[in-house]
């Protein structure tokens, strides 16, 4: 446990040092159609009517980071978490469309790792323990009555 908590706060200190307030957005609803493609940044959104979000899963500080990554880590919308990295342009910046594809090396290798790796041992410990208490129960024939 130990180990996979060490693993997520280094990926979470380094999905803060590279998605820190990128992944906001501009909720257009009540932005006049001509205007839409005209926001690219957060005041830009604020100047033509729109509204600036923060979604729930987000890098913003560390320990938002290791909660998206534990979100991420379970296999539950990691593909969407993994793609609004892909769409970060950049602080108050408007998301664009694949914008980085080389985001998705961070999030395929924190995939790859903790998934795999970390939640084997984990299975693997559960598994060697439950082979254990077997052997123990298995010779409680042996005991002498008191």
């Amino acid at each position: 446990m130990i180990i996979f908590i060490l693993t997520l706060l280094l990926f979470s200190i380094l999905g803060t040092n590279l998605f820190k307030g990128k992944y906001n957005y501009c909720y257009k609803e009540n932005v006049s159609k001509k205007m839409k493609s005209d926001i690219l940044t957060m005041w830009d959104c604020v100047d033509f009517g729109g509204e600036w979000i923060n979604p729930k899963a987000n890098f913003d500080t560390t320990f938002n980071s290791m909660i998206t990554l534990f979100t991420a880590v379970t296999t539950e919308g990691w593909v969407g978490i993994m793609w609004g990295g892909v769409d970060a342009a950049g602080f108050h910046l408007e998301p664009r469309r694949n914008y980085n594809y080389g985001y998705s090396v961070y999030f395929i290798s924190f995939m790859m790792f903790c998934s795999l790796v970390i939640l084997n041992l984990f299975v693997g410990v559960v598994i060697n323990t439950n082979a254990s208490e077997k052997n123990k129960m298995l010779n409680n024939h042996m005991l002498t009555p008191l």
